[in-house]
């Protein structure tokens, strides 16, 4: 964590996919039929906009505020 500036936690579900989704255009059906499992998740976002007082094109220009993330061993087909 002391790579991190300002990291925060979300709880998130993870899709496992089994195949990569490539088209051009992506639905909710092509999704579900690439998708594997499902997975509990944290991801731990971050930001190097001081005391989060970000907008959207903060975020955007931050990489979308990413930081770490983490899978939990429980999978869910």
């Amino acid at each position: 964590m002391t790579r991190l500036l300002q990291p925060r936690i979300e709880a998130e579900i993870a899709f496992v996919l089994a195949e990569e989704l490539t088209a051009p255009e992506i639905g909710p059906a092509d999704v579900l039929a690439a998708t594997a499992a499902l997975a509990p998740a944290l991801e731990i976002v971050d930001s190097r906009i001081e005391s989060w007082n970000i907008d959207i094109l903060d975020t955007i220009a931050d990489n979308a505020s990413a930081g770490l993330y983490t899978l939990g061993a429980a999978r869910v087909r």
